[in-house]
């Protein structure tokens, strides 16, 4: 992957996945119908590096969703008026991308 730097990404066929040190930060998992399920995944480390690994895949593979941060919540756009706050009792959160 180009404008990744160090270990941090691994890509192989289905599914598709970025991790950084140990936690695979975004996995895209490919369903039958086309649709993939995508989920981002902090491990628990609301990192400035965590957010910018998770869009620097987006962008790099046509994902087109957003992560970013408000007064220390953390959202993603996935599309025009769709986005989506992490739930503040898990590390993650999943959605669909046709």
């Amino acid at each position: 992957m180009t404008g990744f730097t160090g270990h941090e990404t691994a890509t192989a066929h289905s599914p598709s996945m970025c991790i950084y040190h140990a936690t695979e930060v975004v996995r895209v998992e490919h369903q039958d119908n086309g649709i993939k399920l995508i989920t981002l995944n902090t491990g628990g480390y609301y990192t400035a590096t965590t957010k910018r690994r998770m869009n620097q895949f987006a962008e790099e593979y046509g994902y087109g969703f957003h992560v970013f941060q408000e007064k220390g919540d953390w959202f993603v756009t996935i599309r025009p008026g769709d986005t989506r706050q992490f739930p503040s009792t898990l590390d993650r959160v999943t959605f669909t991308h046709a």
